[in-house]
């Protein structure tokens, strides 16, 4: 039962409230913001803006989808770039090589720098974050359901169906 201020919400109203959602969003609004000038709670805004999602019929929608995949492009492109070069240590402002040796005096004999993994391994982690963006905003992640249909048979053991009238 709805408490008794609280009025039905229509699907039109609803649609509407989508639409506004997208284009606060498109706004680079965050969810927060929207809730607060929309009158609505965060959760509201956060559910519309996912309900109108999945609607994809909105060309407010699918402008919204298309600037974002374009987005998760080209920061794959810069991921990618950065996942391909050689990134070395650097400690203190100098660059950390490998001692390979060392000359009649006691000095170090230096060889070629170390590398970091750190950069590689930090693109690998946003490429991943990439790749669960761009499923989420194709709806890769859609709920799916199952309808079955069909009766359902018992079978009494070691009973009698007659002892039972």
């Amino acid at each position: 039962m709805s408490a008794p201020y609280s009025k039905p919400i229509t699907d039109a109203a609803l649609a509407e409230q989508d639409a506004k959602v997208i284009a606060l969003k498109r706004a680079d609004l965050s969810f927060a913001e929207i809730a607060a000038r929309l009158g609505i709670s965060k959760a509201s805004a956060h559910r519309a803006f996912h309900r109108a999602l999945q609607r994809i019929v909105e060309p407010e929608v699918l402008a919204y989808r298309a600037e974002q995949l374009a987005r998760i492009a080209l920061e794959r492109e810069e991921a990618m770039d950065i996942m391909g070069g050689r990134h070395i240590v650097v400690s203190n402002g100098h660059i950390v090589s490998e001692i390979i040796g060392r000359n009649d005096e006691g000095d170090p004999i230096y060889g070629d720098p170390l590398t970091d993994p750190g950069p590689t391994l930090a693109a690998i982690d946003r490429l991943i974050k990439l790749d669960d963006q761009e499923a989420k905003l194709l709806g890769m992640y859609a709920e799916t359901r199952v309808n079955l249909s069909g009766g359902v048979r018992y079978e009494v053991v070691g009973i009698d169906a007659s002892d039972l009238s």
